[in-house]
């Protein structure tokens, strides 16, 4: 699904040059759960960008589904983007004037056209899906720090896309409900979803079946956890 071939990444020109990522090869296939962890500055966020299709400067090649990402435009990769990749950030990234149900469906509105009772099974499904189906008119205010992972988790799934890519997904909320998260990704991935977790946290990470370990831009370890 995911084929990264001899990857380079560079910032800045002249002496102000820097290596980011440093011959990064990479494979993930359809199904895995993966953990990406490194500390800060070591390439991971840098490769979390090239992976979630926000990032094309690069050497080297990455196909995802076989497509060469490098051979689209930035219009027709935008749109690759929304149909393929599911992200989940940090700080959620919730529209704050709309409810959970309408910020599920925003990938929707840009995505192929699809059926209105086709886009309502799909939000619902979601909703379904992170067990907030009761939740689904309460805006972000109105809801727990979970809770608003848990609607940007399902607003990840609505597309159907090849896979979740979370980015510190727990680093804005307290342990247990951290622990709730990374259960629900479990959860997922045993339903058959692909999911990439970048983290720098070893607990995070442990929920992963593999591990990948960044440092220095390099790609130091790929073990299999379980």
């Amino acid at each position: 699904m995911i084929s990264i071939n001899n990857v380079y990444k560079y910032y800045g020109k002249g002496k102000d040059k820097f290596q980011a990522l440093k011959e990064v090869n990479l494979e993930i296939k359809e199904g895995e759960f993966v953990a990406i962890m490194g500390p800060s500055g070591s390439g991971k966020s840098t490769l979390m960008n090239i992976i979630g299709l926000l990032d094309k400067n690069f050497e080297g090649s990455y196909k995802l589904n076989g497509v060469e990402v490098k051979d689209y435009n930035d219009e027709k990769l935008s749109l690759f983007r929304n149909e393929s990749i599911g992200f989940v950030f940090q700080s959620f990234n919730l529209l704050p004037k709309i409810n959970a149900y309408r910020n599920i469906e925003l990938p929707l509105l840009y995505g192929p056209r699809i059926s209105k009772e086709e886009k309502q099974n799909r939000v619902l499904k979601a909703l379904e899906n992170v067990e907030l189906l009761t939740h689904k008119k309460n805006l972000p205010k109105e809801m727990s720090g979970g809770q608003k992972q848990r609607i940007a988790i399902a607003r990840a799934l609505v597309n159907r896309p090849s896979f979740i890519l979370a980015d510190e997904p727990t680093g804005a909320l307290d342990s247990k409900t951290g622990k709730s998260i990374m259960e629900l990704f479990t959860k997922l991935h045993r339903e058959g979803k692909t999911i990439i977790v970048v983290t720098h946290d070893k607990n995070v990470a442990s929920y992963a079946d593999r591990l990948i370990t960044i440092l220095d831009g390099k790609i130091l370890k790929d073990e299999v956890l379980k």
